[in-house]
């Protein structure tokens, strides 16, 4: 889904691990937001085609899913991450807080999303930088942020995301203010992501990633 809040005239594309649902929840208590699409939409085969929460900006001008009048003036926005810290709150999430879900929830994206399922089973028996080395460095074409930034016309960064947050809306003369809080932290990871990574991985997405590391200024 993204969140649409007319009052303001703005779309919050939801990018994962981003701080997507504390500035959601905000907006939807604090701006009059409302979601959109309000639902998944499933594919033939009933797995997910355009998820609810983490819609992109062109699903949703390619599904209609939001009147055109409203993608071509309103401010759409979203969030990035340094793509080393997010892969690594990833695998966390798949390691530890999804794996009740795959096997109770049936409706759950975990069970939605086509391969999900096998790529946590194969983090339950191998390490982060097994992982990264054998699942994201056989994928063509791998990138954290980019999907999600595409379509919009501002970008907000995790690390600096209230100030970001409050800088874009005195751009576009919104004064009143608005405080984004801490939800939905990442459990069972350390604070620091570099620990995680051993040589070989590093280097491999540091190569797979270095157009989007340098498209929004993130290093190692």
């Amino acid at each position: 889904m993204a969140i649409v809040s007319d009052r303001y005239n703005l779309i919050f594309i939801l990018n994962p691990r981003t701080g997507c649902t504390a500035t959601s929840e905000m907006m939807l208590q604090k701006m009059e937001g409302y979601w959109a699409p309000p639902e998944n939409i499933l594919d033939h085969n009933d797995k997910i085609e355009v998820q609810s929460k983490h819609t992109t900006a062109t699903e949703l001008k390619t599904h209609a899913l939001i009147p055109a009048d409203k993608l071509n003036s309103y401010t759409i926005f979203t969030a990035v991450r340094n793509p080393f810290d997010s892969i690594v709150s990833l695998w966390t999430k798949k390691r530890y807080k999804y794996v009740g879900a795959k096997r109770t929830n049936p409706n759950s994206i975990v069970n939605l999303i086509k391969g999900y399922d096998q790529d946590m089973d194969f983090i339950q028996t191998h390490t982060f930088s097994e992982w990264v080395i054998e699942v994201l460095g056989s994928r063509k074409n791998l990138a954290v942020n980019t999907k999600h930034v595409a379509g919009t016309n501002h970008v907000l960064k995790f690390e600096n995301l209230q100030a970001d947050f409050s800088a874009m809306l005195q751009g576009l003369s919104i004064e009143e203010p608005f405080t984004i809080k801490t939800l939905n932290k990442t459990k069972n990871r350390d604070a620091g992501y570099r620990q995680y990574y051993e040589p070989e991985a590093r280097q491999l997405l540091e190569d797979k990633l270095a157009s989007e590391l340098e498209t929004f200024g993130y290093t190692f």
